[in-house]
């Protein structure tokens, strides 16, 4: 299933309706629920953006088997790590000039 935040964060929206009928019988969010979804979040950053950490609570909501961060765009502390880790391979590895 690909969905956005916003297609389930509220619960006037469709997947948080009650339903008698069809396979459901209840909310298919609970449905989703129950599958204990692979979730992969495309830009994070935007999802944890909210002030009141909304986003987080819908992903939250949903009780993710495992969450995956994708994201072009690099935190400051996850450049840092990184350069950190390089810098100590330099160290310990040496370097030889020729």
């Amino acid at each position: 299933m690909l969905t956005t935040i916003q297609a389930f964060n509220s619960d006037t929206n469709v997947i948080n309706q009650e339903y008698s009928e069809g396979f459901f019988g209840g909310k298919p969010l609970d449905v989703i629920k129950n599958a204990r979804p692979i979730v992969i979040i495309d830009e994070p950053q935007s999802v944890d953006g909210a002030k009141d950490g909304a986003g987080k609570k819908a992903i939250q909501s949903l009780h993710p088997k495992l969450v995956l961060r994708y994201s072009a765009t690099l935190e400051i502390r996850t450049l840092y790590f990184i350069n950190l880790v390089l810098f100590e391979l330099i160290r310990v590895m040496g370097i030889n000039v020729l």
